[in-house]
């Protein structure tokens, strides 16, 4: 990483690119991806030329809650739990709406709460057992609707709807939990 006036970044070169990029993350870390044939010095005058803008951004960060950290041994602890409490629930709701499933998987997932395959398998996020209970209930039901409806049209919106009327309240609850 070069520093620059205190602003360390990484320079990446690419055949595919056709411009300057330049990404800023969460974690701090800034990275210019720049054309093959551009110079060194082009891609320096642009991070200069980015510096307010990236300092305003560093100092948005700052403010933000931070994420937490979960180990691996914290998944390996909790897996087994979180499967019992998921698989009881999946049973429950798939009943209600009369849903098939094929297996269910728990797995440490950085992005995601769940997802549905189109093969009728259900994957869910270990920390989901970190939630409160209306917001499993949400996630679960959510995936289970994904059987029927492998998108977010309507007509699944209004499937969530039937057995979880609040589901955008939930949604937005979720969308601000910090995990």
């Amino acid at each position: 990483m070069k520093d620059n006036k205190k602003i360390k970044y990484k320079i990446i070169n690419s055949y595919k690119a056709k411009h300057l990029r330049l990404a800023l993350y969460l974690d701090k870390s800034i990275v210019i991806t720049k054309p093959f044939l551009c110079s060194q010095k082009t891609a320096e005058k642009f991070i200069n030329s980015k510096k307010n803008w990236i300092e305003k951004k560093l100092q948005h960060f700052d403010k933000l809650p931070q994420k937490r950290k979960f180990s691996r041994e914290h998944y390996l602890k909790n897996k087994e739990s979180a499967r019992k409490i998921i698989k009881n629930k999946v049973d429950k709701y798939s009943k209600e709406l009369a849903l098939d499933y094929r297996k269910i998987s728990i797995r440490d997932q950085k992005t995601r709460w769940g997802s549905c395959s189109k093969d009728a398998n259900l994957n869910f996020n270990y920390k989901i057992i970190l939630l409160p209970e209306h917001l499993q209930d949400y996630i679960i039901i959510h995936e289970l609707c994904h059987l029927q409806e492998l998108n977010h049209s309507k007509k699944f919106w209004d499937l969530v709807a039937t057995i979880c009327p609040d589901y955008k309240k939930h949604r937005r609850e979720l969308k601000n939990t910090n995990f």
